[in-house]
């Protein structure tokens, strides 16, 4: 019998949403792909694995107002990207509210174009 994870749909979204920590207001980087549990994120900033941080989203929603998704990640992996001098680095959701899935929601249904 063979043990198999129980894994989340990742999706990739088809434009760079800019992620920003909240406690210094600075962008990290890029959100590359999300699922309900958590997202990569695409930075030249390298966190520690167990990290807590807490972040901001910034989404343009259907009449194109500007609509901020606060969110709170512990960093679970980081490895070095393809690209010198930046990072990948896998995120959960520390706090996965209505309010957080309402806003990955609509950027899954709105943004993406591929999942796995």
């Amino acid at each position: 019998m063979t043990n198999k994870k129980n894994r989340t749909s990742r999706h990739f979204l088809d434009r760079l949403f800019s992620v920003y920590q909240i406690d210094t207001n600075q962008q990290i980087g890029y959100l590359q792909n999300i699922s309900a549990e958590g997202a990569l994120i695409v930075s030249e900033t390298n966190f520690k694995q167990d990290q807590k941080i807490h972040l901001k989203l910034n989404i343009e929603d259907q009449d194109e107002e500007i609509k901020n998704v606060d969110f709170e990640v512990i960093c679970k992996w980081t490895k070095e990207g393809s690209y010198k001098g930046l990072f990948e680095i896998g995120f959960k959701f520390i706090d996965n509210n209505s309010y957080l899935q309402e806003g990955i929601n609509y950027l899954i249904k709105r943004f993406s174009f591929a999942s796995y």
